[in-house]
């Protein structure tokens, strides 16, 4: 899945993508890139960019998805 950094929180990223309604798409903080030189060190993309992931969970209640970035 692809699409574009839409806001920044403090639990994870929403991401923007085509189809999908506004803020209908979250990577948490779990599924963040890490520091390669120090996992404990995540790093977060800013608004506007480019971002892939994968879905690892979607909630057929409210149609929200959430992806672990690739």
């Amino acid at each position: 899945m692809a699409g574009t950094v839409e806001r920044v929180a403090g639990f994870g990223i929403f991401v923007a993508v085509e189809g999908l309604d506004p803020f209908g798409v979250v990577a948490d903080v779990a599924g963040m890139h890490k520091d390669a030189a120090d996992d404990a060190v995540v790093i977060w993309p800013e608004v506007g960019e480019s971002v892939t992931g994968v879905v690892v969970q979607h909630m057929e209640n409210n149609g929200k998805v959430k992806i672990h970035l690739t």
